[in-house]
């Protein structure tokens, strides 16, 4: 045999001794959680009891979730919890009081409020949702007075508003603190539809209602703007009731019809 060569069988040992890897077994494993924290995502770590082997699992995070909840809610005066649903990746549906808790915010006076999902059990972490809290729609908006030029507005007072947004035939008109207003500088025998918003801003943000239900005014002439005459100025006493007929015609010379564009009373 040749110096330095030796037959495979001079490096066999005993395969029992020489082997690091347990038996075939079935795995059986022991978990351990470690629990989530408001920055930190948990895991659950599985080690087998047999072999040693070692996995771990990502717990699921609450920001992973998708969110559902209403936008925008009426102020009432008293504080307001819209329901959130919360569904995975997945397209589980989680329980609230289970799988999250929610808490509330800034959630009773118009503004921004805000709401904390916090996971629960294997959910993870916490995230912020944010909903708006606006003025009531206006209600009851009528006609006080009318001229040739201009219409006098009211309306009901909405709770919380600090102001009322006034919009004629869509474009915004004025605003004012009051509930009536007066809307200028409209053309005789023109159509306008009218309506009224309530508003409140904070902290430079305006929140408003919805609009009101439409006004639909139409000014007509003013009569102090006619030339007047009477069938008669003058008549003979004769102890009964004197009743002449005014006549009204406007700057264009129409003439206006009694009973339908004016009334007399004597």
């Amino acid at each position: 045999m040749v110096a330095g060569m030796f037959p495979a069988s001079a490096f066999a040992t005993d395969s029992t001794e020489a082997s690091t890897e347990p038996d075939p077994h079935t795995h059986s494993y022991e978990k351990v959680v470690t629990a989530p924290t408001c920055t930190e995502t948990g895991y659950t770590t599985h080690t087998c009891t047999v072999c040693g082997e070692v996995l771990k699992a990502k717990l699921p995070h609450i920001q992973d979730c998708s969110f559902a909840l209403v936008e925008r809610m009426v102020y009432t005066g008293q504080a307001l919890t819209p329901d959130v649903t919360i569904t995975t990746p997945a397209g589980d549906l989680l329980a609230e009081g289970s799988d999250y808790t929610l808490s509330y915010k800034n959630n009773t006076s118009i503004g921004k409020a805000a709401i904390t999902v916090t996971g629960l059990g294997k959910y993870g972490g916490q995230t912020t949702l944010h909903f708006n809290i606006v003025p009531d729609k206006v209600q009851n908006l009528r006609l006080s007075s009318v001229s040739s030029t201009s219409v006098k507005i009211a309306y009901n007072k909405v709770p919380g508003a600090a102001r009322y947004n006034i919009y004629v035939d869509g474009v915004y008109k004025g605003s004012t603190t009051s509930t009536t207003y007066t809307v200028q500088k409209l053309k005789p025998g023109t159509t306008y539809r009218i309506t009224v918003e309530a508003a409140k801003e904070v902290n430079k943000v305006l929140y408003l209602g919805l609009p009101s239900d439409e006004l639909t005014v139409k000014p007509g002439t003013s009569l102090s703007k006619c030339k007047a005459s009477l069938s008669y100025t003058s008549t003979v006493y004769d102890g009964s009731e004197k009743c002449p007929v005014p006549t009204l015609k406007t700057s264009s010379k129409k003439k206006l019809v009694l009973g339908t564009d004016y009334t007399v009373t004597y």
